[in-house]
C-alpha cells in the first residue's frame, strides 16, 4: 500500500473583518502591500502578508518575513498508510493525532493537525535521503501539498532532489 494525503483542515484569517477593522484602527490597510503583488498571492500567502502588513505598514509581503506568524496558522492532513508504516509516519510528525482502522484490513487513516512551523520541522525532518521510505513519501506529499497553496517559500530549504525510489529529499541549501 502506498500512503495518500489529503488537506483537510487549516485556519483562515477572515481578511474582510480584519482589514476593515484593521484599516479603521490603524489608519492604513495591512493588506495594501500584499495586494499589489504580481502575481497575486494566494490566499494563505496573502494572508500572511497581510499580517506582515498589520505589524509594520511598510513591510514587504515577503514569504520569508512571515516566520513569526507561522504559529498562528494550523494545518490538518488526512493520512492513510499500511499499519506497519503508520508508527514511522506518526514518529516523524511530532503532533496530535486521531488514529483509526480503515475498513481495509491492514490499513489505517490519521488526521493529523500541526501548526505551520511543526510541519515545517516535519518535513525538514522526514525529506531526507535517511528517512524511513514511506514517511519520506507521506511528507514529499505533504510537501507539495503546501507547494500548491503557495507557502514553500517559508520553509527555507533547497530544490527537491528525486531519489531512486520515487521519493525525493529536500536539499539544504541553508548558509550556501
Amino acid at each position: 500500500m502506498s500512503v495518500e494525503v489529503a488537506l483537510v483542515l487549516r485556519t483562515q484569517l477572515d481578511t474582510g473583518t480584519f482589514l476593515g477593522l484593521s484599516n479603521k484602527l490603524l489608519d492604513y490597510s495591512p493588506g495594501a502591500r500584499a495586494d499589489a503583488v504580481t502575481p497575486q498571492l494566494k490566499p494563505v500567502p496573502h494572508e500572511l502578508a497581510c499580517l506582515l502588513g498589520f505589524k509594520d505598514k511598510a513591510a514587504s509581503p515577503a514569504l520569508e518575513l512571515t516566520e513569526q506568524f507561522h504559529d498562528l496558522y494550523s494545518f490538518g492532513f488526512l493520512i492513510v498508510a499500511d499499519d506497519r508504516d503508520m508508527p514511522a509516519i506518526l514518529e516523524a510528525a511530532k503532533m496530535p493525532y486521531v488514529l483509526q482502522e480503515a475498513i481495509i484490513r491492514g490499513v489505517q487513516v490519521a488526521i493529523v493537525v500541526g501548526t505551520l512551523r511543526q510541519w515545517k520541522c516535519a518535513i525538514r525532518r522526514s525529506c531526507t535521503p535517511t528517512a524511513d521510505q514511506m514517511a519520506r513519501l507521506c511528507f514529499d506529499k505533504v510537501y507539495l501539498a503546501f507547494e500548491k497553496l503557495g507557502l514553500t517559500k517559508t520553509f527555507e530549504v533547497g530544490r527537491p532532489q528525486t531519489m531512486k525510489d520515487t521519493t525525493f529529499f529536500l536539499e539544504d541549501q541553508r548558509g550556501r
